[in-house]
C-alpha cells in the first residue's frame, strides 16, 4: 500500500461520526476522480507534444533532405557546364585547326596559279567572311542571328577571351545593368533612334542604369555567365521597346561602321 493510500485510511479512521466518515470518503472519491482526470489530461499532453516532437523531426528531415537534392542538383548541374565548356573549347580548338589547314590549302591553290601575295589575298578573304566586331568587341564571330538548333537565335554572338572589353557602338543611355534571365549578366543601352542593344553573358559591366554613354565608351567586358558554352558577347537589338521585337543587329551595326563579314548580313 503506497503513502496516499495511508493518508486516505487516516482521513476515514479519525471519523468522529458515520456521517463523518460518509462526507469524507465522498470527498476523496472527488478528489480522486479529479486527480484521475488532471491524469487523463496529462496523458494527452503528453502524447500531444510526442505528435508535435515527430511531426518537426519530420519536418527538419524532409528540410535536410531537400537541402542535400539542391546541393546535388547544384554540383551536377555545375560537371555538365564544365564538360559542356570542355567541349565547346576543344570544338573550336578542332575548327581552329580545320580553319588553319584550309587557308593553307588555298594559299597553296593560288601560288600554283601564279597569283601575286597569295597569303594576303587568303587573309583579305577570311577576314571578308567571318568579322569581327570591329570597334564593338575583339573577337570573332561564331553565330549569326536566324534559325539555329530548331530555334531562332535572337542576336550574334562574338567569341572573344573573358576580361575582353566590350565598347558601346553608339552613344544613348544605360537602361538596365546586372543580372540577367540566360544570360547571367548584362547591359541594356537606348539610343537615339530608339533601338535598344542587349549585351549578354558579360563577366562584368562598367555603366549604371541612367548613364549616358557615348561611342566607343567602355560598358562591360566579355564572361561565360549564365546559359552559355564559351566565352563570348551575345548582342541582341530590339526596336519597339525592350523584348518588343528583336531584330537581326548587323544591319544596325553596319550603319554605325561595325561590319561582321558576309555570313551575318
Amino acid at each position: 500500500m503506497g503513502s496516499g493510500d495511508l493518508t486516505q485510511a487516516g482521513l476515514l479512521l479519525d471519523s468522529d461520526d458515520p456521517d463523518d466518515l460518509l462526507s469524507r470518503a465522498t470527498t476523496l472519491a472527488v478528489l480522486a476522480d479529479h486527480r484521475a482526470e488532471d491524469l487523463d489530461v496529462l496523458e494527452q499532453v503528453q502524447d500531444q507534444q510526442e505528435v508535435a516532437d515527430l511531426v518537426a523531426r519530420q519536418a527538419v528531415q524532409r528540410q535536410q533532405d531537400a537541402l542535400a537534392a539542391a546541393q546535388a542538383a547544384d554540383v551536377q548541374a555545375a560537371a555538365q557546364l564544365a564538360a559542356a565548356q570542355d567541349s565547346y573549347t576543344q570544338a573550336a580548338a578542332e575548327l581552329d585547326t580545320l580553319q588553319e589547314q584550309l587557308q593553307a590549302a588555298q594559299v597553296n591553290a593560288l601560288a600554283e596559279q601564279g597569283i601575286d601575295d597569295p597569303e594576303g589575298v587568303v587573309a583579305a578573304q577570311q577576314a571578308t567572311l567571318e568579322g569581327s566586331g570591329g570597334d564593338l568587341v575583339a573577337g570573332r564571330v561564331t553565330s549569326c542571328y536566324g534559325a539555329r538548333g530548331g530555334a531562332n537565335h535572337n542576336g550574334i554572338d562574338i567569341a572573344a577571351p573573358i576580361g575582353t572589353p566590350i565598347y558601346a557602338p553608339e552613344e544613348g543611355i544605360v537602361l538596365d545593368a546586372g543580372p540577367a534571365n540566360g544570360f547571367g549578366l548584362a547591359v541594356y543601352i537606348q539610343h537615339p533612334d530608339g533601338t535598344i542593344t542587349l549585351y549578354g553573358h558579360i563577366n562584368q559591366f562598367f555603366v549604371t542604369a541612367g548613364q549616358a554613354v557615348q561611342a566607343g565608351e567602355l560598358i562591360a567586358e566579355v564572361g561565360n555567365r549564365g546559359q552559355s558554352t564559351g566565352p563570348h558577347l551575345h548582342i541582341e537589338t530590339h526596336v519597339g521597346g525592350l523584348y518588343a521585337t528583336r531584330t537581326n543587329p548587323a544591319p544596325w551595326l553596319a550603319q554605325r561602321g561595325i561590319t561582321l563579314g558576309s555570313r551575318c548580313a
